[in-house]
């Protein structure tokens, strides 16, 4: 198999398996796959806590970002105060009604890493890691140049 439709299909299959794993969660708690996202990345990056931040790192576009959080906000998931020197920007924070999502959410990473990583050594894990690191960045600079 040609190399470059390997990583293709390979990048497809993670894809699906997050998917379907994040469906779970989504089903359970009423959920949107980008509601699940926004509060899996707040759960685990509390410092990027503005939807700017949340576009930009987690690569979700302004539209759906702004639109789940609206919701999120209006469901009480979350709560956004203004930032008191920049009044155009707004602080995201997960309130505690968020906290029964927040395990299932944790355990839908878990599964997923694990799944991924079933009978990888640590060397093997931090060469993918390194690597993986190394794709991303030459995808970003390559967005950038576009």
């Amino acid at each position: 198999m040609d190399a470059r439709l390997a990583v293709l299909q390979g990048i497809r299959s993670i894809s699906q398996l997050y998917d379907s794993l994040r469906r779970e969660v989504c089903r359970k708690h009423g959920l949107t796959a980008a509601e699940a996202d926004i509060l899996s990345f707040l759960s685990h990056n509390p410092q990027f806590n503005t939807a700017g931040d949340i576009c930009r790192l987690r690569r979700m576009q302004k539209g759906n970002v702004s639109r789940a959080v609206d919701d999120l906000c209006r469901r009480g998931l979350l709560c956004s105060r203004p930032d008191p020197v920049d009044g155009r920007r707004n602080y995201l924070y997960m309130t505690e009604q968020a906290n029964p999502v927040l395990p299932d959410i944790s355990e839908l990473n878990e599964r997923f890493f694990r799944a991924l990583t079933d009978g990888f050594t640590r060397e093997e894990l931090e060469l993918y890691h390194d690597m993986s690191r190394r794709l991303s960045e030459n995808a970003a600079r390559a967005l950038e140049r576009k």
